[in-house]
């Protein structure tokens, strides 16, 4: 039997149409994995976030901003009062707020690599990647979790940079920190590229705070100080005491007795360590005397982000969430990262999964400094997660360094030197 002219036609069709095809078939399908999770009511939806939308609609909404409720930025704690006039379920209404920004940071993060490879397949792998990868998924839709709304801008910062907006990077790279502090490990990329290409005014840091103030302005009409977006943070830092809250980090290596006390005797030691590591990573970037353009800025802006939740102490498993974005659209313009970095996935599920879905995970209570997320095989985790790093070293060694100068490691694509100026 032939082939009918109804069926020439259907295909004709989605040859001509297949990237808007395969986009809309690829969002379709992400969509249906998050709406899978909506029921799932994760420890901190259930400790920290219903109780805060409870407390902030009790307090008036809008007019609950003029005092803190829960330890997150004037900027988040604003979403929610306006949250609280919604006509759904708070558990739905933080989810479907940060799916939003789930697919915002898609795009972003496809805008970066189409403007380094010019490569229709690179951009769709980097979008569909970004909507399928499961810790971006579980984070938004079962966590209920905002990590994508921070890291949109933290890229965004990162495409700007790249096509010398740099008033636009910065304002950017403040609304990041304006909804999480975490976006700070952006910042040794930030100081890099002062540093390395001499193009910005140190000044430009300035409008960082100057968003985060700004951002704040509803609760700072609403009678608070000027300095609470920055007070708020100062406060997060001393929230929690523990060398390692569940990420497997170096330093999860010694938590066998991660009490307050061994925290407060080693924490000095483990800043001090993570400031030698990052210090290194960008002297010898500042030393590379290759083009410091296309995926080499990438690269550096991974490596570092890495090394931050790596080796400082107190970091949670979510805090992958950046260099974890940043190694995805790594791993489709650099094709020998590719194993890495699902190592780096694998390392997401094993966490995500055991705060999501074990039940015992918690011996009593609310997770705190003495009451750790049990994870099984941690030691073990954070011995891969080493391995992976280094192999992301090696890696840039011979990307950075090679053994001939101005030729290139063999075998490895120069990576956007060959690009316009303007999207370097």
């Amino acid at each position: 039997m032939k082939i009918t002219e109804t069926e020439q036609r259907l295909l004709g069709f989605l040859e001509k149409h297949r990237w808007p095809v395969l986009y809309a078939a690829v969002t379709v399908l992400s969509l249906f994995a998050r709406f899978s999770l909506r029921g799932l009511i994760s420890g901190d939806m259930e400790w920290y976030l219903l109780p805060w939308a409870t407390a902030i609609r009790e307090n008036g909404g809008i007019l609950a901003l003029k005092e803190q409720v829960g330890n997150y930025g004037v900027l988040y704690q604003t979403v929610i009062a306006l949250m609280t006039y919604l006509p759904i379920q708070a558990e739905y209404a933080y989810k479907i707020f940060s799916i939003l920004f789930d697919y915002a940071l898609a795009a972003v993060c496809a805008a970066v690599v189409k403007d380094f490879s010019r490569s229709g397949l690179k951009t769709f792998l980097t979008y569909a990647g970004a909507v399928m990868l499961p810790s971006v998924v579980l984070n938004s839709a079962a966590w209920g979790q905002c990590d994508s709304v921070y890291v949109v801008f933290c890229v965004l910062c990162f495409w700007l940079l790249g096509r010398k907006k740099y008033t636009a990077a910065f304002l950017s790279c403040g609304m990041a920190f304006a909804f999480k502090l975490q976006a700070i490990f952006l910042m040794p990329f930030l100081i890099l590229c002062y540093l390395k290409e001499r193009k910005f005014s140190l000044l430009n840091f300035l409008l960082i705070p100057a968003v985060m103030i700004l951002s704040g302005l509803g609760g700072i009409l609403a009678g608070r100080s000027v300095l609470a977006p920055f007070q708020i943070y100062l406060e997060q830092t001393g929230y929690y005491a523990s060398l390692s809250m569940n990420y497997p980090s170096v330093w999860a290596l010694l938590t066998a007795n991660d009490a307050p006390e061994v925290f407060s005797l080693s924490s000095g030691f483990c800043i001090t360590a993570a400031m030698t590591v990052i210090l290194t990573e960008l002297l010898m970037l500042l030393k590379s005397r290759n083009s410091f353009s296309g995926t080499r800025t990438l690269f550096a802006a991974f490596l570092m982000s890495y090394s931050c939740v790596l080796f400082l102490p107190d970091m949670h498993e979510r805090y992958s969430f950046l260099y974890v974005i940043l190694g995805l659209m790594l791993a489709v313009l650099e094709p020998r990262t590719w194993i890495s970095f699902v190592f780096l996935i694998l390392l997401d599920l094993q966490t995500y999964g055991a705060f999501l879905f074990d039940p015992a995970r918690y011996p009593s209570g609310v997770p705190c400094a003495s009451n750790p997320v049990q994870y099984p095989m941690m030691n073990l985790l954070s011995l891969i997660n080493i391995l992976c790093f280094l192999s992301y070293v090696l890696f840039w060694g011979k990307r950075f360094f090679p053994p001939e100068s101005g030729g290139g490691t063999p075998g490895i694509p120069a990576g956007g030197e060959n690009l316009p100026q303007e999207v370097k």
